[in-house]
């Protein structure tokens, strides 16, 4: 039947490529993991990285607000590392908040940390999965595996970038029920 073996051949490739992007994840996490990745230290603009950001989500989700603090702070670290942890943590946001995501990053130094945090207007991380949520593979109850996809490897992938930056990253919830990310990066 030609019209099952079109269906069958798609099926196919698009499972390669969910297979590829977690082969790709997994080499990145282990070459994070062994050093094999050094960090390129320069002095970034966190403003200027969250207007860039901002540009970049009006072209992949229309229906996305980004909020971010409105002060210039120059750290030194990784741009196209901390970079990806951003776009991790927001695409994730995108997919759990079903309706209008409102994603807000602020920041602040404090002596010589920065502290970044990464909040939407979503459901928040339940009791249960919040311990998990940085393991590999996680994706937490079986509802929300179905509805949005996934590998389970993002939140994993940040938190290595995290620690190959000689940071921290936690996650919890708002006073309003969103989940929160927060990173901190000493200078």
């Amino acid at each position: 039947d030609p019209i099952q073996l079109e269906k069958s051949i798609n099926t196919i490739i698009a499972e390669t490529k969910t297979m590829e992007n977690i082969v790709s994840n997994l080499l990145q996490l282990s070459k994070l993991e062994t050093g094999l990745i050094a960090p390129k230290m320069s002095l970034i603009n966190l403003k200027e990285t969250c207007n860039q950001l901002s540009d970049e989500i009006k072209t992949i989700s229309k229906n996305v607000i980004l909020e971010f603090s409105n002060i210039d702070l120059w750290i030194k670290t990784d741009y196209e590392l901390l970079h990806q942890v951003f776009l991790i943590v927001i695409s994730n946001s995108i997919k759990f908040v079903k309706n209008n995501p409102i994603i807000k990053i602020e920041y602040r130094m404090e002596d010589s940390t920065c502290f970044i945090e990464i909040s939407d207007n979503g459901n928040g991380f339940s009791e249960k999965i919040l311990p998990h949520v940085f393991e590999r593979f996680f994706r937490g109850d079986d509802a929300h595996v179905r509805s949005v996809g996934g590998s389970g490897l993002g939140l994993s992938i940040a938190k290595s970038i995290i620690t190959a930056l000689n940071g921290n990253i936690s996650a919890s919830n708002t006073k309003e029920h969103g989940a929160l990310i927060t990173i901190t990066l000493r200078s």
